[in-house]
């Protein structure tokens, strides 16, 4: 047994010291570099635009360096970012994802994989458009993320400006076979389909579903085509999928717009989420605002499904209690109807504003800003849900929104002096904490 187990503790060894990094500087490539890697080998990318489709390999960590933006760009040739069979020590890391046209998934396709996706931007990707016919072709669905029989991980990852495929433009048809335009696509920012993912501090704004396509012309001979139906789900789609969202933020996200026709097709339904066909979603410390569908507010549409829901802040849900609006799915309590008070949603900030302290984008060099007016969604996520790594003067309540629980959190009280913690009381705990760093940093 003795021998055994030295030999195991022999290969264990081996095995570890065997991980490299490789490097990937511009005008290289970063699939070679993958390709060239073994399971626990990381490739660390620098800053800069990578034009690449890229396929991942199981076990291989993909990472920027963080100086700078570090950008892979999909030419519009295809598909950004594949991984096929990928376990979770599959890892992808702090890249501007941009510009992949996929048959379904522009910016990434998932099938059988469970990837870890960590600090991303996926924007202006998109799924393919409908081929033109009698009738036209369905639009691709996923424009941002395609998840096939996946459960990916994707943490403090933004889903911006990606749409699913347009639908395909009918051509002229026959008595009997009428050049209908195709139906767009579904799920602009995310499309699940049999998966389980799960989404953390993740941000969808302004993905949309596909468009339906136009109906063909009709003459002596032909009948007019119908419009296509607008695609279902701007922000994500689910299909049998069991996706768990915490602390996310959805805002206007839009389901899809009817294709022109003889007849007009049906806008789509969704402009925030679409659960059909058995899913079960689950929102935790999540914001919902001005996502839509026709023109009107729509977060949360169940077909054939059911989304529970707890301390969130989902508009027209009336909050939880009497008032709650049951076809969101199931109140799990603590949910609320407020403004969230967005910093500035048209520029793409999403901190909370608050009297005692956001973190400012919009000035250099100061880091804090006090508003005029601060949101309830401050202090209101889940009470059993840790503060994490929010600023002194968190309330001892995490946040709803996708910087709950995060650094960038925004304040519900001033810090007080000597509360090293930041549970809202000195006491024993931050003397605790002094004690076991007194005297660090001094010098000898």
């Amino acid at each position: 047994m003795l021998k055994r187990t030295i030999v195991f503790l022999c290969l264990t060894t081996c095995v570890q010291c065997s991980a490299v990094t490789i490097n990937v500087n511009p005008g290289e490539s970063i699939q070679t570099a993958i390709d060239a890697a073994i399971y626990g080998d990381t490739v660390k990318v620098a800053s800069g635009v990578y034009i690449e489709n890229i396929t991942l390999k199981n076990g291989v960590v993909l990472t920027a360096n963080h100086e700078d933006i570090t950008t892979i760009d999909g030419n519009a040739l295809g598909t950004t970012i594949t991984s096929i069979g990928c376990d979770p020590n599959t890892v992808l890391k702090g890249f501007s994802i941009t510009n992949g046209i996929g048959v379904d998934g522009g910016g990434m396709y998932n099938d059988s994989s469970s990837p870890t996706v960590i600090s991303c931007i996926f924007t202006n990707n998109t799924s393919s458009e409908g081929l033109t016919g009698s009738p036209g072709g369905v639009g691709g669905d996923g424009g941002g993320m395609y998840n096939n029989n996946s459960s990916p991980r994707v943490t403090n990852c933004i889903f911006s400006g990606n749409s699913a495929g347009k639908g395909g433009i009918g051509e002229e048809g026959a008595v009997s076979l009428p050049g209908n335009g195709g139906d767009g696509g579904n799920g602009g920012g995310m499309y699940n389909y049999d998966s389980s993912p799960v989404l953390i501090n993740c941000i969808f704004s302004g993905n949309s579903a596909g468009t339906g396509g136009a109906g063909g012309d009709g003459s002596w001979l032909y009948d007019p085509g119908n419009g296509g139906n607008g695609g279902d789900g701007g922000g994500i789609y689910n299909e049998n999928s069991l996706p768990e969202l915490n602390n996310c933020t959805f805002y206007s996200n839009r389901s899809g717009t009817y294709g022109a026709g003889f007849l007009f097709g049906q806008y789509g339904i969704g402009g925030g989420i679409l659960n059909n066909n058995s899913s079960a979603a689950i929102l935790t410390n999540c914001i919902m605002w001005g996502d839509s569908a026709a023109g009107l507010i729509s977060e949360v549409v169940n077909v054939s499904s059911t989304a529970n829901i707890m301390y969130s802040d989902i508009q027209n849900s009336g909050g939880s209690g009497a008032g709650w609006e049951t076809t969101l799915g199931t109140d799990g309590g603590g949910n609320i109807d407020a403004d969230p008070l967005f910093a500035d949603a048209a520029m793409g900030d999403f901190h909370l504003n608050s009297q005692f302290g956001r973190i400012n984008v919009a000035t250099p060099g100061q880091i804090w800003k006090n508003d005029d007016v601060t949101s309830e969604c401050i202090d209101a996520g889940d009470p059993n849900d840790e503060v994490g790594n929010e600023s002194a003067g968190n309330g001892s309540r995490v946040n709803m929104g996708a910087y709950g629980g995060t650094a960038q959190a925004s304040k519900s009280s001033a810090a007080i002096q000597g509360d090293i913690n930041g549970d809202g009381i000195v006491d024993l705990r931050d003397f605790a904490i002094l004690a076991e760093h007194w005297l660090e940093g001094t010098a000898p």
